[in-house]
């Protein structure tokens, strides 16, 4: 009876169970469904093991005890009854009951059980934007807090702390200048010091307002002391980010402190003692990203940029349980520019990674990659197995490739899930992993990702529950982030409850784009809230999916199974990692049950292996070779050196720390001895990197984008190259390129105005566009192509990067005769439109002219049109892109060009001559006035020069014929409509390039070669040059000094020579190839010899010359032919030698005292023809360009970054001495004082001495006006029809007249006008009082009586003295006015020697003015005569009394004039003065000469060639634009 009762009963158990089941698979049942909305949901965080969570949305917080089904909103009104607003919401991991609500007035709510409970504190802030906390996990009392908020635009941090837990009001941190602090102890795996123990970042400002330094800073006694941290490897590095990771700190800083990018890390174990991370290979980043780590390595994603579409590679690196040594374990990592790579860990698997691995770079195109699998951390790669696809072989032609395998975690942490084995990854199966989101599907794996199977045809988000008996997947839709459209929203859901082998689809209540789903971290729960946005509403929806109704089972064992990991395919063994094996238990797949562990971590079973030498390491310094040997990286062990030892001991291999191996394999002792004297000079040789690039045929042009100094952020060094056969290629450090694209490309453009801007055009009009410094590229089409022949050129708008205007030649016939089109387009070429028909070239107006002073329209184009039959154009203006007709500004030109603010049009008059007209607004032309003694004939070419000013200079051809050129320097006032000669003689050549350089950095000093024998030359001679500097704006000129010994220490004896320097003319790239750097403040190189003229190149005696005191003194660097190049702001000089082959370069760390060799190439010697860098000549980063096999270039890159070690420390003030910096006061010459330009400027650069690199340090900050001096002569230079006398007068040009009144009223908007004194002031003189040359009477302009503003201040004071002694003082008075002042005051007088009577030029224009003149000659000879009898007087009492004579005071007569003038220029201070000093050099200036000779526009100077290119190119910022204006054949002969 109860053995039947018995039976009945287990049937009736089993038969309900059945039925259970049967009900459990009715395709009829569904989850149950609540959906709730919200205003723009910020974030959502769950609490951990458990069902409450809490949500920011826009209109406050919310919180929900129910898995999110029903939410209440949480109570944040201040006691006025306002809602303050959320900013944000934390969770902590390692306190799972706590979280907090931050708000913008500072009350933060805090709850520490979960939600039950909530209270607040009010937190002295105000307009905060950002809160964060932290709980120190070894004692949760310990918090801290830090806000963000502004404050009139400016960023304000506060730090607060708590040793209560909230009970009393948290103390704010009171020390200046505080960045970012964390506990230490903020994790249960860091056990190291105190529990107080907190690390901050201090950033100490100096008195510019510019971080001077960012140091790590300890305190174990919550800030009452605050310990600078005495780290020597730390020393002057920008520290930027404290991140603790398991047992580690890491600090993540800035090589460079004014960057925000990461260059360095520094790791530590106990929080004290920091050590820089060395990566193998001397990996480069600029980016690190730390992954899922361990208690014995740290795992780090170093990022790289190497492709052109916005993404990036990065390589992945597993430390050395010391964090210091990190191996790299795969490469080339799938990644874009925003630090987001495609690798990620298996959450619960040891030493199981997933990658997708760049395999093939194409340029602008997306890279080629393959995903990959690993599961001994990194040693072994294989293939992911797709196993449902008969066509894939799984091998290198097809496989499963992965573009994500992450779910949100409740926490918001994007983790693979807590699961054993199962996973869920979005993907393709192909040959490579395709970027098309429609191409991706989803897929799953039950064996930790080895294998995989498909489960939707459509990529998706998803979760896991149960411990992944549960999945969960929605469609996504990116289209609608993208592009707004809603056609693939989500209509359903589908889940699986079978690890993923079939599927059910579940209807949703309203289409949605899903955004992710939020379920307990660790995966247990059954529940799933899914956040997204509603099609129809846009706002915030939240369903929750509650699966607990879908099996009543708890599984039992016999629904378990075993699963390892790892297992060996032969042996059928577990495999070992770390010294142990790994076991689950899972769920069997076709289980129908439940396993209900609510909030219990998955168990992992581990097995203790025996030690085998793959659970060791190298030691730190050691790193192990191809045969698995640990050998030595001497640039690390080099620290063991540092206390003076000739050797130490060390051993090479260790057991893993926290590997779980037991016996077996124990590793050597001190099996290595560390030799010091290799190890530090292997250091030091390591210090620079050399990377060769072989392009396989000729560089025709090369570019580099300039750096934007405005910008802190990191800038990529990008190059761009032009290859023979028309290929691009594009590098971001001068040491990787990859090929842009397999367009043929015809022309390079930068953008002037906005230097991340680059355009590149093919040949079949396509535009390859980028605003970001080539990271990412746009392509577009010109609006006009052609099948043959066409040309491209662009004019670019100051305002906007995106607006600028394309000029299409197509067409063309084998005469050149192109149809011209002008398109403007202000979306970077998406749209063009077209301009008026024939425009051959525009300036967008406000790219021009100084809208400070100057009114003109913003929206002003001017433009040149061509005129059918004709070889002139017409110049024409626009303010609406020629809606309307355009104003007709000149009819007949033959071009136009831009320098500074000025506008200079060359107008073709009635009698086929060439006249200039300027413009400072676009639409007032002037004419402008040359000198009367030079003729601007039909055949004169005139070029107009760039300058380092705003000022206007132009070089006047006075002789064409070929190799003969010469010409006229001329330099216009301050409205470019008056051009004085400022130098006669100028060389030139018949490409329109003149020797002319205007030094960068340094206010008016310039460079210039001049013609000595211009005579002989008119009559067929070769020409003599001789090199001349101007330290006053071309106002007065001298020889070079020359060095007293050469370059081998041997004396120079040559009697009346000075240094002479080869120019412009020589130049193999002149656009770039510049005595100077404008970074590099008073150093120049130059090529050229010692002598009475300048050498051909091809002499014996050329050598490299060298000054760092702005051309004072020059020294010899080097005998030979050199090329050079300023790196650093010129911390770091580097020469080559060129035309022959070499494999040695020398570089120089002292300003050019001392030079080091360094052998860049080893086994081969090269024929170097170019040395480059950036443009701003900031980086310790090189190229060398040079001849390879036949006519085909390599690029060889040369990377001194880790020559310094520390950063030089800007000076707190310019008051304040500085250990790294000095300043730098140029100087004249011939002068005592320091005043150029009216001011003494200084100028800070690093002393010459100092071990320090500068970087980004904004120098120009600490570079100041000292004071403003009183005028002297050196303030004024000739005007208008008078030029320099040999005695540094001005005087009239003979047979010309001084400016007229009606002359000068007219050539301008002025209101007065001066009488000629034949001086004028320099524009850039800021002097103030002193000698006054050029204003004495003013008068008024017609029509201007009213707003004349009256006599000069020197004349104002004459004016009101002669008034008082008219009755007694005319014939004085008229004297001194019409003789001294007139003729430049009593310090001009003082200059003529006594027996140079021929130099004494005086202003005479009437008889009056030579009877004037004849007193004065007569009072000068008597002075002059007296002062000698005076002076041989003391010199013979001296002899006889035996008294020294330097100690005597000057005499009475002396003192008398030396009161009436200045120091500087005293009647007989000058008397000895060399008559050299005293004569006018030449000068010219650098830069691309655009020859109007043809109409078209020469671009050779902006980039290397060798040979002609027909590539279009653009100027860098600070190339020049030189346009020269001449009459063609044609119209000669016309």
């Amino acid at each position: 009876m109860n053995t039947g009762l018995s039976g009945l009963c287990t049937v009736l158990v089993w038969w309900l169970m059945a039925l259970h089941v049967v009900a459990a698979d009715d395709p009829t049942w569904s989850p149950e469904i609540t959906t709730s909305e919200f205003d723009n949901v910020g974030d959502i965080l769950h609490f951990e093991d458990s069902s409450k969570l809490l949500l920011h949305s826009f209109d406050g917080a919310y919180f929900s005890r129910d898995s999110g089904k029903n939410w209440s909103k949480l109570p944040l009104s201040d006691e006025n009854g306002d809602e303050p607003r959320v900013t944000g919401i934390q969770e902590f991991t390692y306190q799972p009951n706590a979280a907090m609500i931050f708000t913008s007035s500072g009350k933060t709510m805090y709850t520490f059980d979960q939600g039950e409970n909530w209270d607040y504190v009010d937190f002295p802030v105000t307009d905060s934007v950002f809160g964060n906390a932290q709980i120190n996990y070894a004692n949760n009392d310990y918090m801290l807090f830090k806000f963000i908020s502004f404050d009139n635009y400016t960023v304000v941090e506060q730090t607060f702390y708590s040793k209560d837990k909230l009970k009393t009001v948290p103390a704010e941190v009171k020390v200046d200048n505080l960045g970012e602090c964390t506990f230490t102890k903020i994790n249960p795996e860091f056990t190291q010091g105190p529990d107080e123990h907190i690390i901050c970042i201090m950033n100490e400002m100096n008195s510019f307002n510019v971080l001077q330094s960012s140091e790590l800073a300890t305190t174990d006694d919550f800030f009452d002391n605050l310990i600078s941290s005495d780290v020597s490897h730390l020393d002057g590095l920008n520290a930027r980010k404290i991140t603790v990771v398991k047992n580690f700190v890491i600090v993540e800083a800035s090589k460079d402190r004014y960057l925000a990018d990461f260059s360095a890390l520094y790791t530590s174990k106990d929080g004290k003692s920091f050590y820089k991370a060395f990566f193998e290979d001397h990996e480069k980043g600029w980016m690190f990203n730390v992954l899922g780590s361990t208690l014995d390595s740290l795992y780090i994603s170093v990022f790289e940029r190497n492709s052109g579409y916005g993404m990036a590679s990065s390589n992945i690196f597993r430390s050395d349980s010391d964090g210091r040594y990190f191996k790299k374990i795969f490469g080339d990592v799938f990644s874009n520019i925003l630090g987001m790579s495609l690798i990620s860990k298996v959450q619960t698997l040891d030493g199981v990674w997933v990658a997708s691995h760049n395999v093939e770079y194409n340029g602008m195109q997306f890279p080629k990659s393959k995903s990959m699998i690993t599961f001994d951390d990194g040693e072994n790669w294989s293939y992911l197995n797709i196993t449902d696809s008969e066509s894939c072989n799984n091998d290198d032609e097809c496989s499963l490739h992965i573009a994500w395998l992450t779910q949100r975690a409740g926490n918001g942490d994007l983790v693979t899930g807590e699961t054993p084995g199962i996973q869920l990854g979005v993907g393709n199966v192909g040959k490579y992993l395709d970027h098309s989101f429609d191409k991706l599907k989803t897929f799953v794996s039950r064996d930790g990702g080895l294998s995989w199977q498909k489960v939707s045809d459509t990529p998706t988000v998803f979760a896991f529950g149960d411990l992944g008996n549960i999945l969960v997947t929605v469609p996504v839709n990116v289209e609608y982030f993208m592009e707004g459209k809603a056609d693939k929203s989500a209509k359903s859901i589908s889940y699986s409850l079978d690890q993923g082998q079939t599927w059910t689809e579940v209807p949703l209540p309203s289409k949605i784009v899903p955004l992710y789903f939020v379920n307990n971290k660790d995966n247990t729960d059954k529940t799933f809230a899914l956040l997204s946005i509603d099609v129809e509403s846009k706002k915030s929806l939240l369903n929750v999916f509650d699966f607990q109704g879908a099996f009543d089972k708890t599984c039992t064992e016999s629904d378990m199974e075993e699963w390892f990991p790892r297992v060996d395919p032969k042996t059928k063994e577990p495999v070992c990692v770390y010294g142990h094996s790994e076991k689950f238990i899972r769920r069997k797949l076709d289980s129908k049950c439940f396993l209900n562990l609510n909030y219990k971590d998955l168990e992992v079973i581990e097995q203790s292996c025996v030690c085998t030498i793959k659970d060791s390491e190298c030691s730190s310094g050691f790193k192990e070779n191809s045969n698995g040997e640990c050998e030595p990286v001497l640039p690390i062990l080099a620290h063991y050196c540092e206390t003076g030892k000739s050797s130490v001991k060390l051993s090479t291999r260790r057991i893993t720390s926290g590997n779980l191996c037991q016996d077996g394999y124990k590793p050597l002792t001190d099996d290595y001895t560390l030799n010091c004297k290799d190890a530090l000079a292997e250091k030091k040789l390591k210090a620079v990197r050399v990377k060769l690039n072989s392009f396989k045929e000729n560089i025709m042009y090369y570019q580099y984008l300039n750096k934007n100094s405005t910008k802190v952020e990191f800038q990529t060094e990008t190059l761009i190259v032009l290859t023979a056969s028309r290929k691009a290629y594009i590098s971001y450090d001068g040491e990787y390129f990859d090929q842009m694209t397999d367009e043929s490309i015809l022309y390079l453009y930068t953008n002037p105005y906005w230097p991340d801007s680059v355009h590149l055009i093919s040949d079949t009009g396509k535009i390859f566009f980028s605003k970001d410094r080539g990271n990412t590229f746009g392509v577009t089409v010109a609006p006009h192509t052609s099948t043959g022949y066409s040309a491209y050129k662009m004019s670019f708008d100051s305002k906007s990067p995106d607006v600028h205007i394309l000029y299409s030649h197509i067409n063309c016939d084998a005469s050149n005769n192109c149809e011209v089109y002008a398109s403007i387009t202000e979306d970077n070429g998406y749209t063009y439109n077209d301009l008026k028909s024939d425009i051959q070239q525009c300036v967008f107006a406000e790219s021009v002219f100084d809208a400070k002073h100057y009114n003109y329209p913003e929206t002003e184009i001017i433009c040149s049109q061509s005129i059918s039959g004709e070889s002139y154009y017409r110049l024409i203006s626009t303010t609406d892109s020629f809606a309307s007709e355009p104003k007709v500004l000149f009819e007949r030109i033959i071009g136009f060009t831009t320098s500074g603010k000025f506008m200079v049009v060359a107008e073709l008059t009635d009698e086929e001559s060439l006249t200039a007209h300027v413009s400072v607004d676009g639409k007032t032309f002037a004419k402008v006035h040359f000198p009367q003694d030079l003729t601007v004939e039909r055949q004169t070419a005139y070029t107009i020069l760039d300058v380092n000013s705003d000022e206007l200079f132009l070089h006047l051809t006075t002789h064409d014929a070929p190799e003969h050129e010469f010409g006229a320097l001329l330099k216009a006032n301050y409205n470019g409509t008056l051009l004085t000669t400022a130098l006669n003689y100028v060389n030139r050549n018949s490409d329109a390039f003149v020797d002319f350089e205007s030094v960068q950095g340094l206010e008016g000093l310039s460079l210039a070669n001049v013609v000595i024998n211009p005579e002989d030359v008119r009559n067929g001679a070769d020409k003599k040059l001789v090199t001349k500097i101007s330290h006053s704006d071309a106002a007065t000129w001298l020889l070079l000094s020359p060095p007293s010994k050469d370059s081998s220490g041997n004396n120079i004896n040559c009697k009346g020579c000075s240094l002479h320097l080869h120019s412009y003319t020589e130049r193999l790239d002149p656009s770039r190839d510049s005595f100077s750097s404008g970074s590099a403040i008073g150093m120049m190189f130059g090529l050229g010899n010692v002598g009475t003229s300048l050498s051909s190149l091809d002499d014996d005696d050329i050598g490299l010359y060298f000054t760092k005191d702005a051309g004072i003194s020059w020294k010899e660097i080097a005998k030979g032919h050199y090329i050079w190049e300023f790196g650093d702001q010129g911390t770091i000089l580097v020469i080559v030698q060129t035309l022959t082959e070499v494999d040695t370069l020398q570089y120089s760390l002292d300003l050019g005292e001392s030079w080091i060799d360094y052998q860049f190439s080893p086994d081969k010697k090269y024929l170097v023809e170019d040395i480059a860098t950036v443009p701003s000549d900031n980086s310790l980063k090189f190229i060398l360009i040079v001849k390879d096999e036949g006519v085909s270039n390599s690029i060889i890159s040369i990377d001194f970054t880790e020559v310094y070690s520390r950063q030089c420390m800007l000076p707190f003030s310019s008051l304040e001495p500085s250990d790294d910096y000095e300043y730098f006061v140029p100087k004249h010459p011939t002068l005592k004082s320091s005043c150029l330009f009216g001011r003494e400027t200084s100028y800070l650069r690093r002393k010459a001495k100092s071990d320090c690199f500068i970087g980004r340090a904004p120098l120009y900050l600490g570079s100041t006006v000292v004071k403003n001096c009183e005028c002297t002569r050196d303030d004024y230079e000739c005007d208008y029809n008078f030029e320099l006398a040999i005695d540094s007068t001005c005087r009239l040009v003979k047979g010309l007249d001084s400016l007229k009144g009606d002359e000068v009223c007219s050539s301008g908007d002025v209101n007065e006008w001066w009488e000629p004194t034949g001086y004028r002031k320099l524009a850039q003189s800021s002097c103030d009082g002193g000698v006054n040359l050029d204003k004495w009477n003013s008068h008024p302009c017609p029509g201007k009586e009213s707003e004349k503003v009256g006599h000069g201040s020197w004349g104002l004071f004459w004016t009101s003295l002669l008034k008082l002694i008219v009755l007694v003082s005319i014939p004085i008075a008229v004297i001194y006015v019409r003789g001294v002042r007139r003729n430049g005051g009593f310090s001009r007088l003082g200059e003529i020697r006594l027996d140079e009577d021929d130099n004494l030029q005086l202003i005479e224009e009437n008889k009056f003015d030579k009877i004037v003149n004849t007193i004065i000659r007569f009072g000068v000879f008597s002075f002059q005569l007296m002062s000698k009898f005076y002076g041989s007087g003391l010199k013979l009492i001296d002899r006889v009394t035996g008294r020294n004579p330097s100690s005597q005071s000057t005499g009475s007569i002396g003192a008398f004039f030396n009161d009436m003038v200045d120091d500087d220029h005293s009647l007989f201070g000058d008397l000895n003065d060399d008559e050299d000093a005293r004569e006018i050099d030449s000068f010219l200036e650098r830069g691309n000469h655009d020859d109007f000779d043809e109409f078209t526009t020469s671009h050779e100077g902006n980039g290397y060639r060798d040979e002609p290119s027909s590539a279009g190119t653009d100027e860098p910022v600070l190339d020049a634009d030189n346009s020269e204006f001449r009459l063609s054949d044609d119209q000669n002969d016309d």
